[in-house]
């Protein structure tokens, strides 16, 4: 970058000068001011490609002045560098994790100062990609911008185009966005939500994005944030399925018990050309990519063959050999080939499978390869996959369309009449319902409400943690939860508990995972909710990031009461709070709190919270403190 623009923000003229002095001596042109107020309408009308700032200022401090900087569309990609006297770890750890470049502490020799914003601007070079067609079309690695980095991106600036997205073994998708929403994506024979969700796991390969109109259909109907949440779920179970293999580079083959088995079985084509990729030559990663499934089911899938003993790791002898071998290309019609290619050492059987497959029909000790529990006789079977959907719901299956439009029409149907409610009378003999009793929780439930006119109102706990999920509202509702499925494939669930306030209102409480269907239930309740929660375990969870993104979100959508409650998990130890807070990206004002779903105390504070007069705090005004800055030595800052 040649003369570069760089805004210097400092109280302190003495530093002032020297790093003015200094940059323009380095071909830096140079903008400088002492107040925060000034900086930032400095930034507004030069736009410079870099700040150095104190972050204590006058007018407005150094935090502050990022927060605008971000919230702005044009002027959020201009890098920050904090140069200031602060020396607590705390406000380090706050500044970087708040998208500062650097943060470098006086005194500091001008040098020192120079060499690091001129590698700063340099990496930023480098990963900021090339741009060609006029700033229509961006060139970059996955290895310096992720799938879901450039989702973000797009979303947050609001483009339309196309990402074409080339990853490994000649693999390549394209994701199509519309006003920043993804509206499209196709990749091999997988298309919308399945196909974005095939190249969220890519980390090596490149992309293209392109700005233009496209003219494809609007395929995808849920949110980014619904998408990457979503992906980050299948990137778990992806990694707790391969822990459950050798190796994603391991090499499989069928065993001589499962080609038997084959041979006396007639299965789908769709199941033989999955089964036809254990050739000995494709290791797991080349059967993901080359399979009819999605990666997900594809290793789930495997699994299941390895747990089973249908198929085995090929060991280095045999590997040497399948490899001077070309590789044969998934058949693509069911022809059952007439014996395995490689004979592993011969296996001593148990002698009853053996003479159970050599009977005409098969016998219920060769388990198909599903997740049913039970194992049918597969002999009145003429044609079948041999993997199946369980069929075996334990929840019963809820449609969250109808159950709101149901709820609506049974609050219209007790509307009241003359200003008394409609209650027909009981039979004679019947025993009338027995209402609901309040509890020690009712009390503060009312307050939720804060005068608004509805007698029925949602309160939603979200956690990725489902068992905790399920005992706290277990324990809020003193056991009035049901629990009802609302995705069988994906296996979703809500936890739906009742709440009677001292008023007799009514509180629903709906318990949320991390899935994308929950932005679909905020939708339904939106204009009823008194407030949400959001249980974060405080052991550093695996999906911390994430849990920060969705809490940002929420509260950039829905304008509602909401905490951020932490828990330890048994056996585990909690990080600190000031570090959990600094991960979540938690505002200054804003309230981390600690329960424990054993104690009513603990419970009725989280729930305090929520009450809107005394949850907004105003957040303490920050003085600004004139101190010495003055440098030892003419050269330091």
């Amino acid at each position: 970058m040649d003369n570069p623009i760089i805004l210097v923000v400092d109280g302190d003229s003495k530093n002032l000068q020297i790093l003015k002095e200094s940059l323009e001596s380095n071909d830096f042109k140079v903008l400088a001011t002492d107040d925060g107020i000034s900086a930032w309408e400095t930034i507004l009308t030069q736009k410079p490609d870099i700040i150095v700032s104190e972050v204590d200022l006058p007018g407005m401090n150094g935090f502050q002045l990022l927060a605008k900087l971000q919230k702005d569309p044009v002027c959020a990609p201009i890098p920050v560098v904090f140069l200031t006297n602060r020396r607590d770890l705390a406000d380090r750890l706050k500044s970087l994790g708040s998208g500062v470049k650097d943060y470098m502490i006086k005194p500091l020799h001008v040098k020192e100062v120079i060499a690091r914003i001129k590698m700063i601007l340099r990496r930023l070079e480098r990963t900021k990609s090339d741009t060609i067609d006029s700033g229509k079309k961006i060139i970059g690695r996955l290895e310096d911008k992720s799938v879901e980095e450039l989702v973000e991106s797009c979303g947050a600036e609001r483009r339309t185009g196309i990402l074409s997205v080339y990853g490994q073994n000649n693999l390549n998708g394209e994701i199509y966005f519309r006003d920043g929403a993804v509206v499209n994506a196709r990749i091999g024979n997988f298309k919308a939500e399945k196909a974005v969700y095939q190249m969220l796991p890519w980390r090596q390969g490149h992309f293209v994005l392109t700005f233009k109109d496209i003219n494809v259909e609007d395929e995808i109907t849920v949110s980014n944030l619904g998408l990457l949440l979503q992906g980050f779920k299948r990137l778990q179970d992806r990694k707790r399925l391969t822990k459950q293999l050798p190796s994603v580079d391991c090499v499989f083959v069928k065993t001589p018990i499962f080609e038997q088995v084959l041979k006396k079985k007639r299965i789908s084509t769709d199941a033989h050309k999955f089964i036809s990729l254990f050739d000995g030559r494709r290791t797991v990663s080349d059967i993901i990519t080359e399979s009819i499934y999605d990666d997900i089911k594809t290793l789930e899938k495997t699994v299941k063959l390895y747990e089973q003993g249908f198929i085995k790791p090929i060991n280095e002898e045999m590997l040497a050999k399948a490899k001077s071998d070309p590789m044969e290309p998934t058949p693509e019609r069911l022809e059952p080939k007439s014996g395995p290619k490689f004979e592993p050492k011969p296996q001593i059987p148990e002698p009853p499978k053996i003479q159970k497959i050599k009977e005409e029909t098969l016998k219920p000790d060769i388990p198909a390869l599903d997740h049913q529990t039970s194992k049918p006789p597969l002999e009145k079977e003429k044609t079948e996959e041999l993997t199946k959907t369980p069929v075996e719901p334990k929840i019963p299956p809820f449609d969250l369309d109808s159950y709101f439009k149901s709820q609506e029409k049974a609050e219209d149907s007790s509307a009241s009449v003359n200003g008394k409610e409609k209650r027909e009378a009981p039979e004679r003999g019947e025993t009338p319902p027995k209402r609901k009793e309040t509890t020690e929780f009712s009390n503060i439930c009312d307050n939720l409400f804060d005068g608004r006119g509805f007698q029925k109102g949602h309160l939603i706990i979200i956690s990725s943690d489902n068992d905790y999920r399920r005992q706290f509202i277990s324990a809020l509702t003193k056991g009035q939860m049901s629990e009802r499925s609302i995705d069988d494939e994906q296996r979703q669930s809500i936890e739906i508990g009742t709440i009677v306030t001292s008023n007799h209102r009514t509180v629903e409480v709906l318990g949320l995972s991390t899935e994308s269907k929950f932005l679909q239930l905020l939708g339904h309740v939106e204009s009823s909710l008194v407030g949400y929660a959001i249980l974060v375990p405080g052991d550093n969870p695996p999906d911390l990031a994430y849990l920060g993104y969705l809490i940002n979100s929420l509260k950039r959508k829905f304008d509602i009461p909401h905490v951020i409650a932490t828990y330890q998990r048994a056996g585990e130890k909690s990080m600190p709070l000031d570090v959990l807070r600094y991960s979540l990206k938690m505002e200054e004002n804003e309230q981390l709190v600690e329960v424990n779903v054993g104690e009513v105390d603990s419970i009725k504070h989280l729930l305090n919270q929520l009450i809107p007069p005394k949850y907004v705090k105003e957040p303490k005004s920050m003085e600004y403190e004139t101190q010495n800055l003055a440098p030892s030595q003419d050269e330091n800052v």
